[in-house]
């Protein structure tokens, strides 16, 4: 058995991060912009320096009896990086870009039946000779064998990620962060002819060609200046800085775009393949839960999984298991949960806690936990910070550095929004028993899996829009829930909530206020208690409380 370390940044790459398989099971996963307390848009260019020592420290690794240290494409990790560690070019697996996505997803789902795996996103460039420059690729999966009948190659293929990062700019936001923002302002804009049409001008689907052209965006940068250029000599949204509805129909024909071309190459290949009925995604464009929901919902799909981290995040984990499958060490499987990360003692909690109480005139107090007592804080309106074991992979809050609030109150999305000092459009998050949750939103028992993940979106009954207001779409009515059983922290506050409320629904968004990423440690835990970010701060096996 093996010993094999991923990884994944530097210069023309983002994302940067590294893992730690052991045997055929993972022991680590550390996204670097936690250690290094930058966000990946405001550093995408950082290699993965403090993610590796933290792992190398935590399983006192001796990196020549490491096996393989596997990365993939665009290789942005620079040959001074390898050096500095002593690391052997012999020892060093490169994976193309789509091949990561792929992997990562297709072995992690669990799926043994006939599946499509599709990866899709605004490009993996390649300097490294052999290794394809590609904006996705589609392979045919079954009883853990992948074969590829697919790739998008740039120069020869368009990038419809490239469009929506465009939008994302042109709407006065950042590419690669608040592309979310745009879903979220699509649900408030109408069809608007001139600019859907103005779309498939840009961008179409060429079915005996089984890509999307025009067949001349080179690279990420050419997609979208395709768009720039286009609307800026037809002046179809001059407006669009100072006019809402402008803003909100130019998110809409967007996200109505992407989802119609998406679900009509996933149709094709239902055509062509018309026992793969199940579909597993990864790639930037899968971040879009309401295109995910519109591929869930297609009549011939049995089940979606998308892979959780299906950003750039999890292509350090995607080409280590390819090295995996091919050692014979890994088969397709689930995921139990996703906390990987760092986990820290309650010695290291008390001697902050202890040194802020000494040297400040703070008085920060604690007692036990207790899931009937956190519950009723809740219940009574309290804002909960949580901080359990290891932190999450990927880029959602699913257990163990969160925000907990009541779901019950409309005025919630602008206060917390006020709380965290940030500018969210998309609707705060639910977590959901995932026995109930086909009671309370319309799943129909479909991708409970992926849904564990928070990455699919569903549609909420309507005998329970008003009872969770906090946590739906105020216009289109959907929501982006996690399901939550007992293998995951937040379950036994869930049942004590219930038994108060009668709602098996709460409020969760990521620990973090705006501009930084989810907390890593416990210190930062504890200036957000201080600063008064949350009211009551669950911290292991305790509840810490400001004493005003």
């Amino acid at each position: 058995m093996s010993k094999l370390i991923g990884l994944y940044g530097g210069p023309v790459a983002h994302d940067a991060g590294a893992v730690y398989i052991k045997d055929g099971q993972i022991q680590s996963i550390v996204q670097e912009e936690r250690p290094r307390r930058v966000k990946v848009a405001d550093d995408p260019d950082a290699s993965p320096i403090l993610s590796l020592d933290r792992i190398k420290k935590e399983f006192n690794l001796d990196f020549d009896e490491i096996d393989y240290f596997c990365t993939a494409t665009p290789m942005g990790i620079t040959s001074e990086y390898w050096m500095q560690y002593g690391i052997d070019k012999e020892k060093i697996s490169i994976t193309n870009h789509h091949d990561a996505h792929c992997y990562g997803a297709y072995y992690t789902s669990g799926f043994n039946e006939k599946t499509l795996v599709v990866s899709y996103d605004a490009g993996g460039i390649s300097r490294s000779r052999g290794y394809n420059s590609t904006f996705g690729r589609t392979f045919l999966a079954e009883n853990n064998k992948m074969n590829i009948v697919n790739t998008w190659p740039m120069g020869t293929s368009a990038s419809i990620p490239c469009m929506y990062a465009m939008i994302t700019r042109w709407l006065g936001w950042r590419i690669n962060k608040d592309e979310g923002k745009v879903t979220g302002l699509a649900g408030y804009g109408e069809y608007n002819k001139d600019v859907y049409e103005s779309f498939e001008k840009m961008c179409w689907y060429d079915e005996e060609q089984k890509k999307f052209g025009p067949p001349h965006q080179v690279e990420s940068a050419t997609g979208t200046n395709i768009v720039l250029d286009y609307f800026g000599t037809t002046g179809i949204l001059k407006d669009i800085s100072t006019n809402k509805k402008s803003r909100a129909d130019l998110a809409y024909n967007m996200q109505l775009f992407l989802e119609n071309k998406i679900v009509e190459y996933f149709n094709h290949l239902h055509k062509l393949y018309p026992d793969y009925k199940k579909i597993v995604l990864s790639g930037g464009v899968f971040a879009n839960v309401k295109l995910n929901q519109k591929l869930n919902e297609l009549d011939w799909v049995d089940e979606t999984y998308v892979y959780p981290a299906m950003s750039d995040s999890g292509l350090a984990l995607g080409t280590t298991i390819k090295k995996a499958v091919e050692l014979g060490e890994w088969e397709t499987k689930r995921f139990d949960n996703l906390f990987y990360g760092t986990k820290y003692t309650q010695t290291h909690i008390d001697t902050l806690i202890n040194g802020i109480n000494t040297k400040t005139t703070t008085d920060i107090q604690r007692i036990e936990y207790d899931d009937k007592l956190i519950s009723k804080h809740l219940n009574e309106g309290s804002i909960v910070g949580w901080f359990k074991g290891r932190f999450e992979f990927g880029p959602r809050a699913l257990g163990a550095r969160s925000i907990l609030v009541r779901p019950t109150d409309a005025e919630t999305h602008e206060n917390l929004n006020k709380r965290l000092g940030r500018t969210e459009i998309m609707p705060f998050a639910p977590i959901v028993i995932g026995e109930k949750a086909n009671d309370v939103f319309i799943t129909n028992n479909k991708s409970h899996y992926t849904a564990e993940f928070m990455t699919m979106c569903y549609d909420t009954r309507k005998e329970w829009v008003d009872k969770i207001p906090a946590v739906i779409h105020e216009v289109d009515k959907s929501a982006r829930p996690q399901l939550v059983y007992e293998n995951n922290p937040f379950y036994n506050v869930l049942v004590e909530y219930e038994k108060l409320s009668n709602i098996p629904v709460l409020l969760n968004t990521s620990f973090n206020v705006h501009g930084e990423p989810i907390i890593d440690g416990p210190d930062q835990a504890i200036n957000h208690l201080m600063d008064g970010v949350v009211d009551y701060l669950v911290m292991e096996d305790f509840i810490y409380y400001v004493n005003r």
